[in-house]
């Protein structure tokens, strides 16, 4: 075997294990926002919580001031999150999320979050906002016609 190609392949080898240790390292040590909360639900029940929710906290139509320390609910359904939430920045709180209908992908750009909303699984992320301002909410998983216009919005304030 020639000598450039045997260089080639040392080169390549050293790229395949470097990459192998890396991911292994990201896994095990990443900042993941992986959801360690989670549990079982109907559409029908995780919708009677949203709605138990938003009927405690709401401030407008849609929209939702979560209190320091309260739980906080999610409802993605095509083509809509639901409600809009508000936080305190500093202040840290457990968002649980779910589908009524197809899987979605809740994401947050701006904070390099993302979820993933599957029908009959609540699953719970938990976060300290230490930004204000309104955040984007859309969905990543391609979700039917109206997908593009999926929004809602998360808004930390001081």
């Amino acid at each position: 075997m020639p000598a450039d190609k045997r260089f080639f392949m040392w080169v390549l080898l050293c790229q395949a294990i470097l990459l192998i240790g890396l991911s292994g390292a990201w896994i095990f040590v990443g900042q993941h926002n992986n959801p360690v909360k989670r549990f079982r639900t109907t559409p029908e029940e995780f919708s009677q919580r949203v709605a138990e929710f938003v009927d405690k906290y709401q401030v407008a139509p849609r929209t939702v001031r979560v209190p320091p320390g309260e739980e906080a609910y999610l409802l993605s359904r095509m083509w809509s999150f639901y409600p809009d939430l508000i936080l305190k920045k500093g202040q840290t709180y457990t968002i649980w999320y779910s589908s009524v209908d197809v899987v979605h992908n809740p994401q947050i750009g701006e904070q390099l979050l993302s979820f993933q909303a599957v029908p009959g699984h609540a699953q719970g992320v938990t976060l300290t906002p230490n930004t204000t301002g309104t955040f984007l909410l859309y969905c990543g998983e391609y979700c039917g016609v109206g997908h593009q216009a999926m929004m809602g919005k998360i808004v930390v304030e001081d």
